[in-house]
């Protein structure tokens, strides 16, 4: 999950999750991306580079809200630009080939075909079998983990929750707007109907992820 440096020098780092919020760091000047995961090297550095007393933003978001916007920005809104100069199918596109009759050689018009019928419920079913191979799916509290190789390690300690939610708190945060999200999904027209099995897959993978945010662990109407 990617790890953010404040460019002001004073080491201050951000952890955040792709669909919570990326995309608005990753255009922040005040703000430059590490890594996708803290390594002890990325973090001995920054603690290195640091010349004031050192914060660290953990940024969260609910994770029902999550994975909507997930399924809504990768399977629907991606598969409408392919002809959009640059345009090429992510990680969290291909791992899903196999489900749905796809390979690496189709046209991008197949693929794109593909996952226009590649209905909600259906990802939600595939998170179990795909939840730790991407940083699209993965919980966000392994975001301030530290990581060796494959594993992940003690999470960092004293890192500030924030949720996106919460827009004042969130406002806080140097150099993010909060007046409009970067890479909305919002103005998307997808069924995203929630059955007993799906809304127990997601209490499920991010029993954790709930917890974190103190959000209400609540079947999703």
């Amino acid at each position: 999950m990617p790890v953010f440096r404040s460019s002001s020098g004073d080491g201050t780092l951000a952890f955040v999750s792709y669909k919570a919020t990326y995309s608005q760091f990753n255009q922040s000047d005040e703000w430059k991306e590490l890594n996708i995961n803290l390594t002890p090297r990325i973090f001995l550095r920054a603690l290195t580079k640091a010349s004031n007393p050192r914060r660290a933003y953990f940024v969260v978001r609910e994770p029902y809200a999550r994975i909507e916007s997930c399924f809504k920005d990768k399977y629907r809104k991606q598969p409408q630009r392919i002809a959009v100069d640059g345009f090429y199918w992510q990680a969290c596109h291909r791992l899903i080939y196999p489900y749905i009759g796809i390979t690496e050689s189709d046209s991008d018009q197949k693929i794109a075909e593909a996952f226009l019928n590649f209905s909600f419920e259906d990802f939600v079913k595939l998170l179990p079998k795909l939840h730790s191979f991407d940083g699209h799916f993965q919980p966000q509290h392994w975001s301030n983990r530290l990581t060796l190789g494959n594993k992940r390690l003690l999470a960092l300690p004293g890192c500030e929750i924030i949720r996106i939610e919460d827009r004042e708190r969130f406002a806080e945060i140097p150099g993010i707007r909060v007046d409009s999200y970067a890479n909305s999904t919002k103005h998307l027209n997808a069924k995203t109907v929630w059955t007993p099995e799906m809304n127990e897959i997601v209490r499920k993978i991010y029993r954790h992820d709930f917890t974190l945010g103190q959000y209400p662990n609540e079947p999703k109407s």
